[in-house]
């Protein structure tokens, strides 16, 4: 008798664990955006203790929310979705409320709107997909475009710590949400780039990888221009900054492509090595904006 109610709650335990596990997000790199947009536009306004943790609720809380409403209408949604979704909606709406009605800060009515749209667009190509086949139950836009506008969307809570903090939208905080997007894009093209290569290992060669790294090439090189140009217009302080920001990111997408292989890609080196250029960007970008007085 005492096996079978320690079985029972073992079993439970595990159905527990496996519906939290089947309910949050799976996507280990929109944590990262999320978190680095977070602490760096935290780091760029300074705003006060309790309206940052306010923010971070909110932000947080529409993350699980919007995720949550994906697997919601999925054709066979996992247990529990409903329920999660109306929790988490239920605290971004009070959270949200309390910034823009308690504090006053209604530019992030706008960022929101435009955050969700950027968002809905891969989750609804998604769900249009799942629909088609039952079998697909992904979640998310795995192309190239659609995970960018998802990360470009998560890389909006930047912008929202600087709203929270001067409590209207400015020049530093488009331009810091611009930015954020901008490094996070060509994160999504290196990874991506990379697991390409394994995909095409049966016909790979030197050619293979000129197509594949061209485009990662002249993005990067695009946001080198623009850092250049920068440091030429603003002087050595702040332009000098954002050289530093964009150089290592961009040094890495041209190692790329004289090294790139077709062997299976090891994920967590490769989670570990897009991090630390996350933080890396973060750390120069910050000092940047100091540096231009914003």
């Amino acid at each position: 008798m005492t096996v079978r109610i320690a079985s029972r709650q073992g079993a439970a335990g595990v159905t527990g664990g496996r519906t939290l596990k089947a309910l949050l997000p799976a996507e280990h790199g929109a944590w990262i955006v999320l978190a680095v947009s977070l602490c760096t536009g935290a780091a760029v306004a300074r705003p006060s203790v309790g309206d940052a943790a306010l923010a971070c609720v909110a932000v947080l809380a529409a993350y699980l929310a919007t995720d949550g409403l994906a697997k919601a209408l999925r054709p066979r949604p996992p247990r529990g979705a409903l329920a999660w979704l109306a929790g988490w909606s239920a605290a971004a709406g009070l959270s949200a409320g309390g910034l823009v009605v308690g504090l006053g800060r209604v530019g992030l009515v706008g960022i929101a709107l435009v955050a969700l749209a950027l968002a809905a667009a891969p989750a609804w190509g998604a769900i249009c997909a799942a629909r088609r086949r039952p079998s697909n139950q992904a979640r998310l836009d795995r192309t190239t475009w659609g995970e960018a506008l998802g990360a470009a969307a998560l890389a909006s809570s930047s912008a929202v710590m600087v709203v929270v903090a001067r409590g209207r939208v400015d020049v530093a905080a488009l331009a810091l949400w611009l930015a954020m997007a901008a490094h996070f894009a060509g994160a999504v093209l290196r990874v991506r780039v990379r697991l390409l290569a394994f995909v095409m290992r049966d016909v790979w060669s030197p050619a293979v990888r000129r197509r594949l790294t061209a485009p990662v090439v002249a993005y990067h090189a695009s946001l080198a221009l623009v850092a250049t140009a920068s440091w030429l217009t603003l002087g050595s302080g702040a332009g000098g900054y954002w050289v530093a920001a964009f150089a290592l990111p961009t040094a890495r997408a041209l190692l790329e492509a004289t090294r790139l292989s077709c062997s299976r890609p090891l994920f967590g080196r490769m989670g570990a090595a897009e991090t630390g250029l996350a933080v890396w960007f973060a750390v120069f970008a910050t000092a940047g904006w100091h540096a231009l007085g914003w």
